[in-house]
């Protein structure tokens, strides 16, 4: 993903959530606290499946009353199985899913139900280690 490309040299977190996903909905602030909280070693973006034309109306108010000014990506029309498998074939689509990539871009993690403060601390604890 060309995201997390250009977001080499740092811990990126990729996030794939939806507005109408209670689970994502729950895990949203503890994404955030762990991104501001390492501010110049981690990266956010954060991939919202909810239809593009709910941007204004559900995405983008989500996005703010989470305090969330990173990069933020709504997924566009297209086959979704397709865009499932790009991302990882092992990957069922379910939300929420969250994808850790070291510094070099490899994957290390994939979380394919919630996340919290302290998994995501736990999982990006050595790669954040390895750069300082």
């Amino acid at each position: 993903m060309r995201a997390v490309a250009a977001a080499r040299g740092k811990v990126t977190i990729l996030n794939f959530w939806a507005t109408w996903c209670d689970p994502c909905r729950e895990e949203f602030p503890d994404l955030v606290r762990f991104a501001s909280e390492n501010p110049g070693t981690v990266v956010l973006i954060t991939v919202s499946l909810d239809d593009p034309g709910e941007a204004e109306a559900r995405v983008r108010p989500f996005l703010k009353e989470m305090g969330f000014t990173g990069r933020a990506l709504i997924k566009g029309a297209g086959d979704p199985d397709l865009f499932i498998t790009r991302i990882d074939p092992k990957w069922s689509g379910g939300l929420p899913a969250t994808f850790i990539h070291a510094p070099d871009g490899r994957r290390t993690q994939s979380v394919l139900a919630s996340v919290n403060y302290e998994r995501l601390k736990a999982m990006a604890a050595p790669l954040l280690s390895k750069g300082r």
